[in-house]
């Protein structure tokens, strides 16, 4: 029974969908903090309701529309939660202000030209590289793209340290349990490992593995340097970057012949 509450914790919070553990289930900060464990799990949900609809834009002969289709299932799943965080983080970190301001910026609802400007290029990239995959890669990559963005998320949430007094993500961030981020990383390898069995491409899995892991040590340092610590809006930009960087790693793996 726990861990059917943990991961429908995990699903209530990386998604918009309703589900029964708030009313009938425990809940806990501490639990809340564990349920990342099935944060790869509810990753490879997205992924596979992408790769569905890839399939359903291939059997309905509109592969032009693919692109769309996928970006408006998986936001729509969410209600576009890590979007907004990446916008707020490109509001706030890119204005010439100090850190005390930049996470007033962040908390704003207004949107700024940064969250815009940024906003919009980041969809166009997205675009751009859903489009290309059917000419590289293959649809069955859309089926692990989420898993690397939702376990970039657990990592940078434990190595993280939160610069607020309090907000939502307080109960993520410095206070994970090192026994979560293991079972995190194993459930997460599994999914990747299954994959990278099936399609035969143990080093690009491998490569987008440890750049993933590289990606948060980095978002890190730029959040530490920037505000003074990690909150849930660089959360949610860490899970859009990691889904874009690693979608072009598959491309590139793909044209220079690595499998």
């Amino acid at each position: 029974m726990r861990l059917v509450s943990s991961f429908l914790l995990a699903f209530s919070t990386l998604t918009a969908i309703p589900v029964p553990f708030p009313k009938r289930m425990p809940f806990s900060e501490k639990m809340l903090a564990g349920s990342v464990l099935f944060f790869p799990l509810v990753g490879l949900l997205f992924g596979f309701a992408g790769y569905g609809a890839a399939l359903a834009g291939v059997a309905c002969n509109a592969i032009p529309l693919i692109p769309v289709l996928v970006m408006v299932l998986w936001y729509a799943l969410n209600k576009f939660l890590h979007f907004d965080g990446l916008c707020d983080m490109f509001d706030g970190f890119l204005a010439n202000r100090t850190p005390t301001e930049r996470l007033a910026i962040m908390k704003d609802s207004r949107v700024g030209s940064f969250a815009l400007g940024g906003g919009v290029l980041y969809l166009l990239a997205k675009y751009v590289l859903l489009g290309m995959t059917a000419a590289t890669v293959s649809w069955a990559v859309l089926a692990i793209i989420p898993v690397f963005g939702r376990y970039g998320m657990v990592l940078l949430a434990y190595m993280g340290r939160y610069p607020r007094e309090k907000g939502t993500a307080k109960a993520f961030i410095g206070v994970i349990p090192v026994l979560s981020l293991v079972l995190s990383t194993a459930v997460c390898l599994a999914v990747l490992g299954g994959y990278a069995f099936l399609m035969h491409v143990p080093l690009t899995v491998a490569l987008a593995m440890v750049f993933t892991v590289a990606a948060a040590f980095l978002v890190r340092a730029y959040a530490n340097a920037r505000i003074g610590g990690v909150t849930g809006d660089v959360l949610g930009a860490m899970n859009e970057l990691t889904e874009l960087a690693v979608l072009l790693l598959f491309i590139t793996a793909y044209r220079f012949g690595i499998s």
